[in-house]
């Protein structure tokens, strides 16, 4: 398989002339290779060059090597040399570990099947992490035991309905508590409270939310008129209508 390492280099040339200069062509080569240097002439030669491009390296060891870059004006004059330093692994991806902002320690890794590449799609459990602003950190390791470089990226994590509950009146030692079945963004319910728990007439009912987080939601109020066999209060409860997780 050919592999290929990706430079991007940003050179603005600065020759020691007073007449205006253009980029007209760049080479590189390997560690102290010089003898194999490729050069490559630009087909269309600017005073400054953006280089993005991939560069073969399948002739390469596995190990430490240098790559070296030089770029050539009009005026047949090289500039000086950049180098940067890279490793070439073995190239195939054995593992990958994760976590969350800075705490390392409790890192998460994963086996895969030893490959070049590797496409992850997998479930992430964050349900440790509070409400709020995080960072997902991600790493690879290949089969010559290097890691390659942090990826990172924030995400929020929100709220998530798992519970309810609701009294009436004023009788809150009396409330009942339900857990949900799954957690959810929006929750449709539909109360029904036999008759015993109020007087018949209009009565107040008292309810709230708990979040995946453990947190209630400050009390819904909601007003309704009973009969002698039950009562049903239909509330939509969902992350945006809620009060702040507060008690």
């Amino acid at each position: 398989m050919t592999k290929r390492i990706y430079a991007i280099i940003l050179l603005c040339a600065c020759f020691l002339s007073g007449k205006a200069q253009t980029i007209n062509q760049y080479q590189y080569w390997y560690d102290t290779d010089y003898g194999s240097a490729i050069t490559h002439s630009l087909s269309s030669p600017a005073a400054n060059y953006s280089f993005d491009s991939v560069l073969l390296m399948s002739t390469l060891p596995k190990g430490y090597h240098t790559i070296n870059m030089r770029f050539e004006d009009n005026g047949g004059r090289w500039s000086v040399v950049s180098s940067k330093s890279f490793y070439k692994g073995a190239g195939k991806i054995v593992k990958y570990q994760y976590w969350f902002d800075t705490d390392f320690g409790s890192a998460v890794t994963q086996l895969v099947t030893p490959a070049s590449s590797a496409d992850i799609s997998s479930s992430v459990d964050a349900s440790a992490l509070s409400q709020g602003l995080h960072v997902i950190n991600f790493r690879s390791e290949d089969d010559d035991n290097k890691w390659s470089v942090v990826t990172s990226k924030q995400f929020y994590e929100k709220s998530m309905i798992t519970a309810y509950r609701y009294w009436v009146n004023n009788k809150f030692d009396s409330a009942h508590v339900v857990t949900l079945a799954s957690p959810a963004s929006v929750a449709d319910l539909n109360i029904s409270i036999p008759h015993t728990d109020f007087p018949l007439g209009k009565d107040t009912l008292y309810f709230e939310v708990q979040n995946n987080f453990g947190e209630w939601s400050s009390v819904i109020v909601d007003t309704f008129k009973a009969n002698p066999v039950s009562a049903t209060s239909s509330i939509s409860v969902t992350n945006s209508n809620i009060p702040p997780w507060q008690r």
